[in-house]
């Protein structure tokens, strides 16, 4: 389990370092370099929980495969994101294409991006379910690390009630993660009581 624990702490950490670098701006956003990043980064989640899987199957087969499920679909929309992103900048180059054509890849690669962070944030939440859940991190932090979730969520459902996805909301998320996976790559996987 010690592994397992310190395999999800380094990746939570890559994975965490890379969204913060998008999320504060330090990469420019849109472009084919940028997009094989953002690819890459939604395998992470599903490497973490594919990592996890054997050890939370035997403490909750539910939240093994719950946890999986929505890290792989995070995966899914993320990678339709990406691909939107790539459309959408080959699109700017041709003029042949016509408005509502551009229109309709605006709002793909919108959609798609609200969806991301949606099951992001849920995936992220059962991640830190699970880590609570298994032990490895004090119930304390487990509850502030839903709490940063909640947050996230309820930034990435913003556009439903027709508003901007408040991107300051992310960053609590951010930073739990980054607590979290520098305890679980210095501690690993051990059981914590309480």
């Amino acid at each position: 389990m010690m592994a397992e624990g310190r395999w999800a702490g380094g990746l939570l950490l890559v994975h965490t370092g890379i969204g913060t670098a998008f999320l504060l701006g330090w990469m420019p956003a849109g472009n084919g370099f940028t997009a094989l990043i953002g690819l890459a980064m939604g395998f992470i989640p599903v490497a973490i929980a594919l990592r996890m899987y054997r050890n939370l199957h035997r403490a909750s087969a539910a939240l093994a495969a719950g946890y999986l499920l929505l890290a792989g679909m995070a995966c899914v929309v993320g990678a339709g994101e990406q691909m939107a992103t790539l459309v959408l900048g080959a699109m700017r180059k041709v003029t042949e294409v016509t408005d509502s054509g551009r229109m309709l890849a605006v709002f793909l690669k919108n959609w798609s991006h609200t969806m991301a962070l949606l099951f992001s944030g849920l995936a992220w939440g059962a991640f830190h379910g699970s880590v609570v859940r298994l032990g490895w991190v004090p119930r304390w932090v487990g509850a502030i690390a839903l709490a940063a979730v909640a947050l996230h969520l309820a930034s990435a459902g913003r556009p439903f009630f027709d508003a901007l996805v408040n991107y300051h909301l992310l960053y609590p998320l951010a930073a739990v993660q980054g607590m979290v996976g520098l305890w679980l790559l210095v501690r690993g996987g051990k059981y914590i009581e309480g």
